[in-house]
This record gives C-alpha cells, structure tokens and sequence, in this order.
C-alpha cells in the first residue's frame, strides 16, 4: 500500500517531522563508507535492520512542485558500510535540497 502525504496547500506536522527524519537519517549515514563495518554476521544484519526500522512508513509527498519521492539504503559487507540515497521529483532524480525546501 503506497502512502503519499499532501503538502499542496499546506505542509501539516506529520508530513515535517516525515521530512525532519529523512534529513536526519541522510546527515548521520552520509559519511558511513568511512565508518568500520561489524566483525561478525549478525551484527551487521542488525545494523542494517535497525536502519530499516528508522526510515518513514511513507512513501513520498506531493508538493506544487510535483511529487517527491526517494529511495535510502544501507549496507555492510565484511570491511565497508555503504550508504545509498537518491530523491526525485516527479521521477526526475534531485538531491535532498527538494525535501529541505518542503520545511522552509
């Protein structure tokens, strides 16, 4: 079930704290290829569960601008972390400005 907050006419708390998160969550693992992966298996299954658990159950938010959608994954192999992140609008990749601009 795809859920798509409105931010037309007015941007409502939820759909901020949604933005606020996303921007968070950006900010901390943008830099996680310098970080030391975890030594054994299981822990690096659970970082990235517990990244899992930390992204918005939404799937994008629709401005006057368009649609605003974005795609956050992270990862851990036996020495790096990776961290990926792509923000489109309008299915037109963008960077995370277009969620910023949403809370201005």
């Amino acid at each position: 079930m795809t859920k798509i907050l409105n931010a037309e006419n007015r941007v409502s708390k939820k759909t901020k704290e949604v933005v606020k998160s996303i921007i968070e969550i950006h900010e901390k693992y943008k830099s996680a290829y310098c970080w030391n992966s975890n030594t054994n298996a299981s822990g690096r299954r659970f970082a990235e569960k517990k990244f899992e658990e930390m992204l918005p159950v939404v799937d994008g938010i629709k401005t006057k601008k368009g649609l605003v959608t974005w795609e956050l994954s992270y990862s851990q192999s036996c020495k790096n972390c990776y961290y990926y992140a792509s923000f489109y609008l309008d299915g037109e990749k963008k960077n995370i400005t277009i969620l910023k601009n949403i809370i201005k």
